[in-house]
């Protein structure tokens, strides 16, 4: 990323979807039959996101002169995490054997990343994102569904983005880049591939710095269209099943590069990141490794927005 953009990341949960269907993250909804779970965006940084366990006072353990109340939320979650060495989530070991082995520091890092401490995401490892706890959501909701999951349903297909939103400051002639994870939906059975597509709205609601709101971003799609160049790094993948076990593939890291063309005249405006069907032979590949497992994105319905945003202020 050049030295002259800076990234702010507005890391929003990536609300949980029901088996059989989904939507984007950020925001989403469950299709096909069945009841919807979730399907609101919050700030990761709410209160179900990092508890701090009532029984240890961290609140002697933090110098909190000069530091403003979120700096002190942050280290006291941060103190709290010190001794969250083991995975709190207690569903069977056999669920995540295709994972990474868990990291010690995993809940510390995963309250940097929430609280945008981290704001070149390209740098978390592997070991991170893979385990399914960075999705906000997931202890909280998700467990639930996959220990006891409807009956009579099969997982066909559902995916998301964690972030669902960046905030990018830049100017004309300069090139960005930032990442985000995509995932497959909870309980979806199937190997999805799936294609990055870029999108421009004309009325767009953003995240506002302090994740307390929301700010709009009206735009000219036609004229937006023209001022910028996106690519994506893959450009095509295939998510993997997410039950009944993990695949080591449920979730991949996309890279978006963007390049400001000159004479991009200065304005805030918003880069919408869609789903898409790969390309015929890509998919033909695919339906011979993985036969009736196989579907491809753009089935699931989203409610009104991208998967994924990137709100770029030009100067």
């Amino acid at each position: 990323m050049d030295n002259y953009a800076t990234v702010f990341l507005a890391l929003m949960v990536a609300a949980v979807l029901l088996a059989g269907c989904a939507s984007p993250s950020g925001k989403a909804v469950a299709v096909g039959n069945g009841p919807q779970d979730g399907g609101t965006v919050t700030p990761a940084d709410s209160q179900s996101g990092e508890p701090t366990p009532p029984e240890k006072d961290v609140s002697a353990a933090v110098d909190i002169s000069a530091k403003s109340p979120l700096e002190v939320e942050i280290d006291q979650r941060l103190a709290a995490a010190e001794d969250l060495k083991l995975r709190k989530t207690d569903l069977p070991a056999i669920f995540f054997r295709n994972l990474p082995p868990f990291p010690e520091d995993f809940y510390r890092m995963r309250i940097l990343v929430i609280y945008g401490k981290i704001s070149n995401l390209d740098l978390v490892e592997e070991k991170y994102w893979k385990q399914p706890e960075f999705i906000p959501g997931f202890e909280e909701n998700a467990v639930r569904l996959i220990k006891q999951p409807q009956t009579g349903r099969w997982g066909a297909f559902g995916y998301g983005a964690y972030p669902a939103d960046t905030d990018v400051t830049t100017k004309p002639g300069e090139q960005f880049a930032v990442t985000t994870f995509l995932h497959a939906s909870w309980l979806v059975e199937t190997y999805q591939g799936i294609r990055p597509i870029v999108v421009y709205n004309k009325d767009n609601a953003m995240p506002t710095q302090d994740l307390q709101g929301s700010s709009s971003v009206v735009q000219d799609p036609e004229k937006v269209k023209d001022y910028f160049d996106v690519s994506f790094s893959p450009d095509v993948m295939v998510l993997g099943s997410t039950y009944p076990v993990l695949d080591k593939d449920w979730t991949e890291k996309l890279k978006v590069t963007v390049k400001v063309k000159d004479g991009t005249p200065p304005g805030r405006y918003v880069i919408g990141v869609n789903i898409g069907s790969p390309p015929a032979d890509f998919n033909d590949q695919m339906l011979k490794k993985y036969l009736n497992l196989y579907t491809t994105g753009g089935a699931a319905v989203g409610v009104g927005r991208p998967f994924y945003q990137i709100a770029v202020t030009v100067t």
